[in-house]
């Protein structure tokens, strides 16, 4: 056994240093592989962390949108979640029905806000807020190959995303 673990730290220490491993004469099945002693160390990123940040800025979100009120209980709101390489990008809004009927002067017709920064609980989020808007399904789009749809009732904020899907 002594011999087998010897082979197998100096087969290691080998493709550690590129050199080809060594050949049993034993078949495989009878070859017994013990555990590493220490683990590599990770190369991947922290995902609780990432996690933990991705809800902290949700919860971000619904603070904002539970900030923002249309000015007339007849109106409703859009809060457009954005990536933050948008900062400063348009985004446009436009009835569904008038997307589908004028394709070709989508952006003249549509009403437009920008992405900006908001600082909610301590953390920055880009966004896009549109007030005032009619109630009614809308189409959201910075790039207008990339639209995505968001319903508006009265009274209420409609949160929409349109970050790029990883």
């Amino acid at each position: 056994m002594n011999d087998f673990v010897a082979a197998l730290e100096q087969a290691q220490e080998d493709t550690i240093q590129k050199k080809p491993a060594p050949t049993f004469n034993r078949p495989i099945s009878s070859t017994i592989v013990p555990p590493v002693s220490s683990p590599l160390p990770s190369t991947q990123p922290n995902l609780n962390s990432a996690v933990q940040s991705s809800h902290a800025k949700d919860q971000a979100y619904e603070s904002l949108r539970k900030q923002i009120k249309p000015k007339m209980s007849y109106y409703g709101a859009l809060l457009v979640r954005a990536e933050d390489n948008q900062v400063g990008c348009a985004v446009y809004v436009l009835e569904e029905d008038r997307w589908i009927r004028n394709s070709s002067v989508r952006k003249d017709i549509a009403t437009a806000a920008y992405v900006k920064h908001y600082t909610i609980d301590k953390l920055t989020i880009p966004a896009a807020v549109f007030k005032d808007l009619s109630e009614g399904d809308f189409m959201v789009w910075i790039d207008e190959k990339k639209p995505i749809s968001a319903s508006i009732s009265q009274s209420n904020t409609t949160l929409a995303d349109l970050r790029s899907k990883r």
